[in-house]
């Protein structure tokens, strides 16, 4: 059997994975890029980079301050432009959580579409005969919003993020247009910054 390596990334479902699939090496709450594991197999979940922002920024702010769709516009035009450092982002927050989700991936990582979790998941098991998975998965770490997702931004506001995500959308698009696979087989020689860490 694979001894698989499970890639947290923030606010991509992790927690909710964890808590279905208890797996010798997953612990809540780790995120540990892939680049740090160069011999084993690993697998990650990827999300729609424009509801993971807004889920982001609503969990940031959770209790603590104006989580409205004008606070996002503010955030995204000032906090978040200032975490530009050598041409690419780096997030202040804590676990880095806004992150670009390929600072986690290599090329080698199973990724999984948060969008399709059970499903994948299950294609998953049946692909590599893991054991102990148990579907469907509680949603954990849900943060309540007083708006729809689609009210929080504009635009001008998917334009910055398709700027600041450029690669985490290349990634997610083969997904949703391929399915589940290793990234390098998804996005075949489509030019993509995997990061190093930090």
């Amino acid at each position: 059997m694979i001894d698989w390596r499970f890639i947290h990334i923030p606010k991509n479902g992790g927690n909710s994975f964890i808590k279905a699939y208890t797996y010798g090496n997953m612990e809540k709450g780790i995120h540990e890029p892939g680049v740090l594991y160069p011999n084993q197999e690993k697998f990650a979940i990827i999300r729609d980079p424009i509801t993971r922002t807004v889920s982001v920024f609503t969990y940031q702010y959770r209790g603590t301050g104006d989580r409205s769709p004008k606070a996002f516009k503010e955030w995204l035009f000032s906090d978040m432009e200032t975490m530009w450092v050598n041409g690419r982002y780096v997030s202040r927050m804590p676990l880095r959580m806004a992150d670009p989700q390929v600072r986690w991936l290599t090329r080698d990582t199973w990724i999984f579409r948060f969008e399709c979790m059970d499903e994948d998941t299950k294609d998953w098991v049946n692909r590599f005969d893991v054991d102990k998975c148990y579907i469907p998965y509680p949603h954990l770490n849900k943060t309540d919003r007083k708006w729809s997702i689609s009210e929080y931004y504009d635009d001008e506001c998917r334009e910055k993020m398709m700027e600041i995500y450029k690669d985490d959308f290349i990634v997610w698009e083969a997904a949703i247009e391929h399915g589940p696979g290793y990234v390098g087989d998804l996005i075949g020689n489509e030019t993509v910054e995997i990061y190093s860490y930090p």
